[in-house]
Order: structure tokens, then C-alpha cells, then sequence
């Protein structure tokens, strides 16, 4: 099954796009050079209906880019809207795909966040989050990452979310921002820009009372204007 979509996916595959994504990435992951509007029809075209977990888990493993953005395009856009499996039953399942190197590169991660973490998470709200938060203390860069930036979508909300919301990003974005890593140290300023929009008070204290880059403290106050940003 996973080698009929690389087929339909390698007929896509443009050299200069390739060349494109390759070189914005500065080579950290290989890509055929496919849209995303081509890997989500695609993969509508292509899914059966059984073991749809266990298929978008090896498109995760697979090496290529877009191997990698089909299998997240498989859990954000059909089994999350499905019902089922439940989030307790998902995140152990794509745990180890951060701790034994699938999820390796800013962009895969980010779009596995952005992408399948955030319509779990509006799915479930409070029964997940707290177990998705928990991640900051995880061994690897991108799945520590993954405990804030897939809550960055919801940021703006604040509390709005559900009561204690603000309170748990802010403890996960502390847990990350000791790592002088640049992208743990982006991942905070990103969830923090998003977050100033309606806490800007207690983004401006976290950015003096944490030991952020200089590049992820601009990212984080860039939304902020008068004293607290000064």
C-alpha cells in the first residue's frame, strides 16, 4: 500500500521545487518536489478504510518529506474526524516516531503540530492536553517542541480555551526555553507571539524572567507595542 502512493506522489514530483525545499531547509530532509494540494487528493484517492493508524505511522517513517506529510494529512484528515481512535489511545502510538528519529526536522514536526496535534486537541481540549504538555520533558528537541507548538494555533484564546490553559503553556514553554537550542528556543517565542495577542503582561514578565535568545525574545514581543515590548 505504501509503495502504490509513492508511485501516485513520484508522478507529481517537480525538480525545482525539490531544489526549493531542499535548500530552504538547508538539506536537513530529502523532498520529491510535490504540492500539498497534489498530496492531500492523493491520499483521499489512495486510503482504504482499514488500518488507517498503522498506515499513516509508516508514512511517518518513511525518509521523503512528503511521505512523511501524507501520513500526517492521514491522521489530521481522517482518523481525527473519525472519533476515533481516542487521544489516549493515539499518543502512544506516535511517541516513538520522536524518539527513534522520525520526526527529526523543524518542518516535519511543526507540521505534525500545527496539522493532526491541533485537531486533536480541539477534539478532546482538556481530557489531552495536560498529556501533550507533558512532553516538555521529553528527551528530544522536536518532541519537546511538540508540547508548545501544537497548542500555537490555539494560543490567541488564552483561557478561553478552557480554564488553566495559559498556566500549562507557559510551565511547558519554561520546561523548553532551557534549552539554548535555537528551535527550542523558536518554539518559544512562536507560542508566545500567538499568546501576547491576549495575554501581553504575562508574556512580557516570562520573556524578563527566562533565559530566552535574543531571536526568540523579538519573535515573542513582536506583537506587543508600548512599555512592555520597549
Amino acid at each position: 500500500m505504501i509503495s502504490q502512493l509513492q508511485r501516485r506522489l513520484q508522478g507529481h514530483a517537480d525538480p525545482k521545487k525539490k531544489a526549493w525545499w531542499e535548500r530552504y531547509l538547508k538539506q536537513v530532509i530529502t523532498f520529491r518536489g510535490v504540492p500539498m494540494a497534489a498530496i492531500r487528493q492523493e491520499v483521499r484517492d489512495w486510503l482504504p478504510d482499514d488500518n488507517r493508524v498503522d498506515l499513516a505511522l509508516a508514512l511517518i517513517r518513511e525518509p521523503l518529506a512528503e511521505d512523511k506529510l501524507a501520513g500526517i494529512l492521514v491522521l489530521a484528515e481522517h482518523i481525527v474526524p473519525a472519533g476515533s481512535p481516542s487521544g489516549a489511545a493515539l499518543l502512544p502510538r506516535v511517541v516513538p516516531l520522536f524518539e527513534q528519529g522520525d520526526i527529526a526536522d523543524w518542518n516535519t514536526c511543526d507540521w505534525f503540530c500545527v496539522k493532526f496535534m491541533h485537531q486533536l486537541i480541539v477534539r478532546e481540549g482538556p481530557r489531552i492536553a495536560p498529556s501533550i504538555a507533558a512532553w516538555r520533558d521529553a528527551n528530544t528537541l522536536w518532541h519537546r517542541r511538540a508540547a508548545i507548538v501544537s497548542f500555537v494555533n490555539l494560543a490567541p484564546k488564552g483561557d478561553d480555551n478552557w480554564p488553566g490553559f495559559v498556566d500549562m503553556l507557559l510551565q511547558a514553554c519554561a520546561s523548553n526555553v532551557q534549552d539554548p537550542a535555537r528551535f527550542s528556543q523558536t518554539g518559544v517565542g512562536w507560542v508566545l507571539r500567538e499568546l501576547s495577542k491576549t495575554e501581553p503582561d504575562r508574556v512580557t514578565a516570562f520573556t524578563e524572567e527566562h533565559p530566552l535568545s535574543k531571536e526568540a525574545r523579538k519573535m515573542a514581543l513582536a506583537k506587543i507595542s508600548g512599555q512592555g515590548r520597549r
